[in-house]
């Protein structure tokens, strides 16, 4: 969809990306910069904007200190990153809403139903959107799922297994040591990577029906 800008020009409309992890100190402020930093030179300049947000944070808060020396180390900034609670305006305006863990997820499909179908776990979304089955159009889709029943997976990179179940969350370093957030940060980087390869996305609708 295209906008006009304030002088006029027609502009494609801002992708608005939502990342959810529980406090918003750790887990999804370091995806919200390093999505930021990434996306540079993938995609132009004010086609995406990227938030943070949390199930359970504290307004205010600051990064826990081994997210900002985890990012300090990748060059990025969290110093001036403060905490904030997800709050229905977030979810209204976000095009895609990434969580951390599945727990998560089911928070906020609950919380807002309207929402649901544009609310994912990181890890699950890179996995459907890989394989066709988000963001396909419904002849695709279909095929997607007559391929399935016929027994067949969505296809895999060379040596990568398909993820289980109980394999759709990004470990949570809080409380652990600096080691423990470089090992969290070095997987959400190499989601974020594979979320690139695949833009643009497309999950659900940046405002909730008519109620």
């Amino acid at each position: 969809m295209l906008v006009t800008d304030a002088v006029g020009i027609r502009r494609p409309m801002p992708f608005h990306l939502l990342f959810v992890c529980t406090g918003n100190t750790c887990r999804s402020p370091m995806a919200e910069v390093m999505m930021r930093a990434l996306a540079r030179g993938v995609i132009p300049e004010g086609e995406l904007v990227v938030a943070s947000a949390g199930t359970a944070a504290h307004r205010g808060e600051p990064a826990s200190p081994p997210a900002v020396e985890a990012m300090a180390r990748r060059g990025l900034d969290l110093t001036g990153h403060r905490a904030r609670p997800v709050e229905e305006e977030d979810v209204r305006q976000a095009h895609l809403v990434l969580t951390m863990s599945r727990r998560q997820k089911e928070f906020l499909r609950e919380k807002f139903p309207w929402a649901a179908e544009k609310i994912y776990t990181l890890k699950e979304f890179v996995r459907k959107k890989a394989s066709g089955e988000v963001g396909a159009s419904p002849q695709d889709a279909q095929s997607q799922r007559a391929h399935a029943s016929g027994g067949e997976g969505p296809s895999l990179s060379a040596g990568e297994k398909p993820l289980r179940p109980d394999d759709l969350d990004i470990a949570d370093p809080y409380g652990g040591s600096l080691e423990d957030y470089l090992v969290t940060a070095q997987e959400i980087e190499l989601y974020l990577r594979r979320l690139l390869q695949n833009w643009p996305w497309t999950a659900g609708q940046a405002a909730p029906p008519d109620r």
